[in-house]
C-alpha cells in the first residue's frame, strides 16, 4: 500500500471517528470537552450523571430552570453557582475555596450542606440535614431548620429582633430587655435593677440598695400599681423596712430632669437679679423651651403647695413632696396646675405648661430642689441622665 493510499485510509478513519463521537454526544455523554463556545443540552431528560460520578464545577454555573442532584455537587476554586429556578439536593453539596452560592428560587436539601464561602438566600430554603456555617450567611426570607443547627460564634439579633426558643422569648425592645416564659413569668431590665414578675402578679425588684417585695398578693389592674407599697431588705444595713412609692423607691424612681440641664438659661447660685439689679442667690435653674411646653414632674409625690396668683413672685407654681426629705418646686407656669393640694402626682405626669406669670422677664420654667426645706443645687441631687 502506497503512502497515498495510507493517507486516504487515515482520513476516512478520522471521519468515521468524528461521526461516531457526534452520534454518542447526541445520545449518551460519557466524556466530552468543550473548549470553545457552549455545551447545550436540549433533550427533555436534561443532563444525567450516573454511577456516583458526581459533578465537579470549577468555573461558573447558572441554572434558570430546575436542577436535581442525587450524588455530589462540588464547587471549588472560587466557582459561582446561581440558581434562579428550583433545586433539590439529596447528596452532598460542597462550596469550597471561596465559592459563591446565590439562590433566587427554591432550594431543598435532604443531605448535608457545607460551605466555606459566602451564601445568599432570597427564597424559601428548607434544610433537613445538618447545616454548618463557618463564615457569613445572609438570609432575606423566612428559613426553616428541621434538624440541629450549630453556631460556634456569637448570634446577634439586630433591629430589636426577638429570640424564641420553645416557651422562652427574649425581647430586647421591652423596657431595656426582657425574658418571658410560657406561663407569664418574666424578668425586666430597668435602670438600676431587675423586675421579676410571676404569672399574673407584679413580683419584686432587685436594686443596688436592696430587694423590694410588693405588699399585695396579686396585681390585676395597672391602676393598682399607684397604691403599691413595698417591703425592702436594705443593704448594707440588713434591715427590713416598709417603703412607699416616693423618690428612690421602686416605682417612684430617682429624681428626673424636667428639661435638658445643658440647655438651661440660668444656673443655681449667686447672680444679678434681672429685674432688681441686686446680687442675689438664684435658688434653682431656669429653662426656656418655649411658652406652652409641657412640664413633667421630677418624681412621684404629693402636692404640698399650689400657687394660684399670676401676679405674685412665682406666679402659677406647684411644690411636690417626694419623700420625707426631698421636694421640688416649679414656677411661672402658663396656668394653674391641674393637680390640687394633697393630690398624688404619678411618675412622669404633666403638672403644667411653661409660662411667663409672676416676677418674670420672659416665658421660662424655674425649677428648684428642696432638701429638708432648703433650696439646693439640682445638679447635686439629679444624677440620672436627661431622657426626653
Amino acid at each position: 500500500m502506497t503512502n497515498h493510499d495510507m493517507g486516504v485510509l487515515n482520513s476516512k478513519i478520522e471521519k468515521l471517528a468524528r461521526e461516531f463521537r457526534e452520534y454518542r454526544l447526541s445520545n449518551s455523554l460519557n466524556r466530552g470537552a468543550v473548549d470553545r463556545g457552549a455545551l447545550e443540552i436540549i433533550s427533555p431528560q436534561g443532563l444525567i450523571v450516573r454511577n456516583g460520578a458526581g459533578i465537579l464545577l470549577i468555573g461558573n454555573m447558572d441554572a434558570t430552570g430546575r436542577i436535581d442532584v442525587t450524588g455530589a455537587l462540588n464547587l471549588k476554586d472560587g466557582s459561582v453557582f446561581t440558581l434562579n429556578g428550583t433545586g433539590n439536593v439529596t447528596g452532598l453539596f460542597n462550596l469550597l475555596d471561596g465559592s459563591t452560592l446565590t439562590v433566587d428560587g427554591f432550594l431543598r436539601g435532604k443531605g448535608d450542606l457545607e460551605w466555606e464561602g459566602p451564601a445568599k438566600f432570597k427564597g424559601l430554603s428548607i434544610f433537613d440535614g445538618d447545616v454548618a456555617v463557618t463564615k457569613s450567611l445572609d438570609v432575606t426570607a423566612d428559613s426553616r431548620f428541621r434538624a440541629r443547627v450549630r453556631i460556634e460564634d456569637d448570634l446577634e439579633l439586630i433591629n430589636n429582633g426577638k429570640f424564641k426558643a420553645g416557651a422562652i422569648e427574649i425581647d430586647p425592645a421591652n423596657h431595656n430587655g426582657s425574658v418571658r416564659w410560657g406561663f407569664g413569668q418574666q424578668i425586666l431590665a430597668e435602670s438600676g435593677g431587675l423586675e421579676l414578675y410571676s404569672a399574673g402578679s407584679y413580683g419584686l425588684q432587685i436594686k443596688t440598695d436592696g430587694v423590694y417585695i410588693p405588699l399585695m398578693e396579686r396585681i390585676t389592674e395597672s391602676g393598682q400599681l399607684a397604691d403599691l407599697d413595698f417591703i425592702a431588705f436594705r443593704r448594707p444595713s440588713g434591715k427590713l423596712v416598709r417603703v412607699s412609692q416616693d423618690a428612690g423607691s421602686p416605682l417612684g424612681g430617682d429624681l428626673e430632669w424636667p428639661f435638658d440641664p445643658e440647655t438651661n438659661t440660668d444656673e443655681f447660685g449667686p447672680r444679678i437679679h434681672p429685674i432688681t439689679g441686686e446680687l442675689r442667690n438664684h435658688n434653682g435653674m431656669d429653662f426656656a423651651p418655649g411658652e406652652g411646653t409641657d412640664i413633667r414632674v421630677a418624681a412621684r409625690g404629693t402636692v404640698i403647695e399650689r400657687g394660684t396668683n399670676p401676679g405674685a413672685g412665682f406666679g402659677y407654681y406647684l411644690t411636690v413632696q417626694h419623700n420625707q426629705t426631698t421636694a421640688t418646686l416649679g414656677a411661672h407656669m402658663l396656668e394653674p396646675s391641674p393637680f390640687q393640694m394633697g393630690d398624688v402626682v404619678p411618675k412622669g405626669a404633666i403638672i403644667g405648661r411653661v409660662g411667663n406669670t409672676g416676677t418674670s422677664t420672659g416665658a421660662h420654667y424655674h425649677f428648684e430642689v428642696h432638701i429638708n426645706g432648703t433650696p439646693e443645687n439640682p445638679r447635686s441631687h439629679i444624677t440620672k441622665p436627661y431622657q426626653p
